[in-house]
């Protein structure tokens, strides 16, 4: 049996791992354009996760003077909802000409950003002033544009909800802290069999 050195056993590991760790890089993978589109609407999808509180909104059918309005939206998954009242400040104070639109959808992002929301319960102030629900599926066509913590959604027709992020610690539940029972609680208490009267 022959002997080795420690010494031939490092020099010949030592040749050999250049050769391998040339051989684990592999080249990098150029995407194609399909899976660049798709990766952009992923990171889209991801930076609109989370709870919004509405900004600002832009309307060309709304005049803004006198205007109070607010708004919620939730994105979680491929869904979203969006809660939005408005309503105009009188001379004497009061709010009149109220209206809301109200509703959650199933939303998917195409390419350039475009976001197509189609309704699964929505519920609004039609003409009138009623309360209106909203029949399943009706689309609406966005284009999302992202800067920081600011979401714009604009509509073809000019109309923009321009959205901030609300902070995560908002959210988080606050436990209450424990109270002892009252007093007269243990007052009131009926007896039973067991207790000593």
């Amino acid at each position: 049996m022959h002997s080795v050195s420690a010494a031939a056993v490092l020099t010949a590991l030592a040749l050999c791992l250049p050769i391998a760790s040339q051989a684990l890089q592999a080249p990098p993978v150029e995407l194609t354009a399909q899976q660049k589109v798709n990766a952009a609407i992923e990171k889209l999808l991801t930076q609109m996760q989370g709870a919004w509180r509405l900004d600002e909104l832009k309307t060309p059918t709304k005049p803004a003077e006198r205007r109070n309005e607010i708004g919620f939206c939730l994105v979680s998954g491929n869904y979203m909802s969006i809660e939005v009242h408005l309503g105009y400040v009188s001379q004497d104070a009061k709010i009149e000409q109220t209206n809301f639109q109200s509703g959650t959808y199933r939303i998917e992002i195409k390419e350039g950003g475009q976001l197509v929301a189609s309704t699964a319960i929505g519920a609004f102030m039609n003409r009138v002033g009623m309360l209106q629900f909203e029949p399943p599926n009706v689309e609406r066509k966005y284009q999302v544009e992202m800067e920081a913590d600011r979401m714009n959604l604009r509509r073809n027709d000019g109309q923009t909800l321009i959205f901030q992020r609300l902070p995560d610690d908002k959210w988080k539940h606050t436990p209450l802290p424990k109270q002892p029972a009252p007093a007269s609680v243990e007052k009131d208490k009926p007896a039973s069999a067991d207790t000593p009267k």
